[in-house]
């Protein structure tokens, strides 16, 4: 018999959509186990279901699918580039687990112009997801690093760890008698088989960072991908998950490969500063973000140019003041900004890639090829940014 096309379609989208069960069981890493690789599939899940670290935490998991929350998360906005830029050039790299870190120590705790996450309860009677460049505009407008609700702030750690490359995906811990339950992110780290043994750098270098004994992430035993969990409610990355019943995960934009992240973090933030002047001008000019306060940013973004910053200071001031004028459409006023900042500082390589988009934006191709390259000559690593 004939299927009429429209129960045909319907049909192979509820296929489509339908709930997977998840081979991934919740794991903990330590100087025992700093690696899965060597183990077979049944060791694996014996030594997860043992450890009592992970009483309490589901082993019932499951791959969903939902458009509206993966929509939110929203990598290559503007204002969440800017602020994952901002981030990543702490610890230079290609995907490197300082990145990851430099992202969660931010949004859980702030930084030296804005508090920790500001948790800021969803409508009543609803689930909201918020949009992650108005967690960040919220947020940086009180003074913080962002506003909402535990999945609001997964959807933040998303999408900054997607705009510098990374892989994600957002858990949801749900208990069966209806009580409220809560969410997380996760990073994708890579794949600890026999012939890669960089999970094993990552764990030892998280636990020295964080003087820890204990990392928890996911592994699947058939395919020994891991990732790292990313709770806000733990004390670090890696930090213990949270119990319930069930989970279910959430990849973001699940069609594009999958990137590993490297432990190599180049050992400290990069913090070495020209003069306190400069450093307190940038940290002014990054609160001005109002569109009535233009003159009053553009007169700041001078005077710390004035102050003759480094190389790394050049970057930060360059890539906040382009983001205030992109934010307003004032591509041309970009432009001449980050050209202003390459005539004190023509080494600073992110500038240059700062360059090449506002060039590309205004239709000048070729020069924002040129650009572009030449800030890769520089030390601008393309890998790190989306």
């Amino acid at each position: 018999m004939d299927i009429p096309p429209m129960l045909l379609m319907f049909f192979l989208l509820a296929l489509s959509i339908a709930t997977v069960i998840a081979e991934d069981v919740p794991f903990v890493f330590s100087k025992d186990y700093a690696s899965i690789a060597g183990y077979s599939l049944d060791q694996i899940r014996d030594i997860s279901m043992s450890n009592e670290d992970l009483i309490g935490v589901p082993f019932e998991a499951f791959e969903e699918y939902n458009p509206n929350l993966v929509s939110r998360v929203e990598p290559r906005n503007a204002i969440v580039r800017h602020e994952s830029v901002l981030l990543a050039q702490k610890y230079p790299g290609n995907h490197t687990i300082g990145q990851i870190c430099s992202i969660f120590s931010y949004l859980q705790t702030g930084d030296n112009t804005s508090k920790g996450w500001s948790y800021i309860n969803d409508p009543r009677g609803s689930n909201y997801y918020e949009y992650a460049n108005e967690s960040l505009q919220l947020g940086r407008e009180v003074g913080y690093s962002g506003t909402g609700d535990c999945d609001d702030f997964a959807i933040v750690m998303s999408a900054l760890i997607e705009a510098v490359g990374g892989t994600t995906r957002i858990v949801f811990a749900k208990h069966d008698n209806g009580d409220s339950g809560h969410a997380f992110a996760e990073v994708y780290l890579g794949q600890d088989d026999n012939q890669n043994s960089m999970i094993g750098r990552i764990v030892s270098w998280l636990m020295d960072h964080y003087a820890t004994s204990k990392i928890y992430a996911h592994v699947n035993p058939d395919t020994r991908e891991v990732w790292l969990n990313l709770d806000w409610s733990a004390n670090h990355p890696g930090g213990r998950f949270y119990k319930s019943d069930k989970y279910e995960f959430y990849y973001i934009r699940p069609e594009l490969d999958k990137t590993s992240i490297n432990a190599d973090a180049s050992g400290k933030l990069r913090e070495k500063r020209s003069d306190k002047t400069a450093y307190e001008l940038f940290l002014r000019l990054r609160r001005l973000t109002d569109p009535e306060e233009l003159d009053e940013a553009l007169d700041v973004f001078d005077k710390a140019l004035a102050a003759t910053p480094t190389d790394i200071e050049a970057d930060d001031i360059a890539s906040t003041m382009y983001y205030i004028l992109i934010r307003q459409g004032m591509y041309e006023e970009a432009l001449r900004a980050c050209e202003k900042v390459i005539e004190k500082n023509p080494r600073a390589p992110c500038v240059w890639y700062l360059k090449s988009e506002a060039l590309k934006a205004l239709g000048l191709n070729s020069e924002a090829r040129a650009a572009y390259a030449h800030g890769e000559k520089l030390g601008y690593d393309p890998g790190c940014f989306v």
